[in-house]
């Protein structure tokens, strides 16, 4: 299975998501970023779920939330 066929493509794709939660970090690590993406917007039906799945690996994906953390994005 390719991990790029599990980003979500748009705010209520939850299919992917029982497949995202069974896959080990190294399994999803090369997309992590497009998975960040859906927590901009927390308001999204989908960013709850991503936010789930992203959890357990939290201390695992610094080095991809610093450089939005650090972004000049306004609010």
């Amino acid at each position: 299975m390719d991990v790029r066929s599990l980003i979500p493509k748009d705010k209520h794709d939850h299919r992917v998501i029982s497949k995202l939660k069974k896959l080990s970090f190294e399994d999803i690590q090369p997309i992590v970023p497009d998975l960040l993406i859906w927590l901009q917007d927390m308001h999204w039906p989908i960013a709850i779920k991503v936010a789930k799945v992203l959890k357990p690996f939290a201390d695992r994906i610094n080095s991809e939330v610093l450089p939005i953390l650090t972004s000049n994005d306004e609010f």
